[in-house]
């Protein structure tokens, strides 16, 4: 129907309420959809702050992942131990990890920033990895310079377009159990040493009565063998000459013992000084480990990821209503625009 030089379309009251529950059918089902689908997703624990719609992360060891859309949140190792930690021991040796996404029209210039805010914090890229659309590093930085790397690499975009995951682990088991290690090693050398010196005292005390009954043998020998030179009575001389090899039989005997004693000292000492030589060893690896561990506890493991948005999402991000409706929105004016100029049909309602 043409009225007044413009093309008007009647349309029934019916059919646009018909058409009006359809839309909002649809959406209905548009957005319970989605709603489904994030309600069945495995649900992260946020331990720190999450800015806009960014995909939630967690935390796992960098070298154990590639790359992916973010971290998987690992137990801890000494999370069953630690459940058996009395309360009494109140310290904390915290495990600081963390992860963040950003999203951006510029993945590489991102991931070249982020690169040098970990070098200018003291920090070291384990891997790095950039393309048009995608890039991600993994990192260490000192907790000491933790909160600002998170200031600087949290400016990198808008707060709507960057999310954060951190975790805190008390490794408190692990430092008992280095603590145990060492207590157990040093009474291990105690008790070594005092068996050593034991065996020194004991093996002295031997010699000692050996050297002391070899001394009066040696003299009773001496004796008789001057009586011996001094004699000429065979019948003396005969019981001479027995006690004589007596005596000789005796110092052997004594020179056996005494070599025998010295034997076995040797072989057990050098047991007990082999024994006390893997236990310094024991001593040197747990106290390597104690260092290494508070080297640990002083550093944040962590991985940025970074992804390219379109402009149709960054809308999406930054429009306080649907972007679907926004466009219905902008449809209808520019069509009531155009009808007004006659360049469209207009729609009449009856």
């Amino acid at each position: 129907m043409i009225h007044g030089g413009r093309k008007v379309v009647k349309i029934s009251k019916r059919k646009v309420l018909l058409m009006a529950g359809v839309v909002v059918i649809a959406l209905i089902a548009w957005y319970g959809r989605i709603f489904f689908i994030q309600k069945s997703l495995p649900k992260i624990v946020n331990y720190n702050r999450s800015y806009g719609d960014g995909p939630n992360l967690s935390i796992a060891k960098p070298e154990s992942v590639g790359i992916s859309d973010g971290l998987r949140i690992m137990p801890p190792d000494n999370a069953i131990s630690n459940q058996q930690i009395s309360i009494n021991d109140t310290r904390e040796f915290l495990k600081t990890s963390y992860s963040a996404s950003i999203k951006t029209r510029d993945v590489q210039g991102v991931v070249t920033s982020a690169k040098n805010i970990i070098k200018g914090n003291d920090g070291r890229v384990d891997n790095i990895s950039s393309s048009e659309k995608r890039g991600y590093l993994t990192f260490v930085v000192p907790k000491s310079k933790f909160e600002t790397f998170r200031s600087e690499i949290e400016s990198l975009t808008h707060k709507k377009l960057f999310s954060e995951t951190s975790l805190s682990q008390n490794l408190l088991g692990q430092k008992q159990s280095i603590e145990q290690q060492t207590s157990n090693i040093k009474k291990n050398l105690e008790s070594l040493n005092e068996q050593k010196e034991a065996l020194r005292l004991q093996h002295n005390q031997a010699v000692a009565t050996i050297n002391k009954e070899l001394q009066s043998i040696r003299s009773q020998l001496s004796n008789i063998r001057k009586q011996i030179a001094e004699t000429t009575d065979a019948d003396v001389l005969n019981s001479l000459r027995s006690q004589e090899s007596n005596y000789v039989s005796r110092e052997n005997a004594q020179k056996q013992y005494l070599s025998r004693e010295n034997s076995q000292y040797t072989a057990q000492n050098a047991s007990l000084e082999s024994q006390i030589k893997i236990q310094n060893t024991n001593l040197e690896n747990v106290n390597t480990q104690d260092e290494n561990f508070t080297e640990n506890i002083e550093t944040v493991e962590g991985r940025v990821d970074v992804k390219w948005i379109s402009i149709w999402q960054m809308i999406k991000v930054f429009s306080p209503v649907s972007p679907e409706i926004l466009v219905i929105v902008i449809i209808v004016i520019i069509w009531n625009i155009l009808a007004r100029l006659g360049y469209v049909p207009k729609f009449v309602l009856e």
